[in-house]
């Protein structure tokens, strides 16, 4: 894939649940994780992180936007 402009960009498959997540590296995007568990760092906002099961779950996913929000 070539150069867009993004440093990082995620792929998320509400289906299978899970997410990718690739970095730009030396010119080209390098898949750094691809998971259904655990917690996903973005490289690129500082500080922000998220369980990947909030992402699908919506009682999680309030609870980590709680928390994202009173940070």
């Amino acid at each position: 894939m070539r150069h867009t402009g993004f440093i990082e960009y995620w792929i998320i498959d509400p289906k299978a649940q899970f997410v990718e997540q690739y970095i730009l590296q030396k010119g080209k995007y390098s898949l750094v994780t691809k998971s259904k568990t655990g917690v996903i760092k973005s490289a690129v906002i500082l500080g922000f992180k998220i369980p990947i099961k909030s992402i699908f779950d919506k009682k999680s996913n309030l609870t980590s936007l709680q928390e994202i929000l009173t940070q």
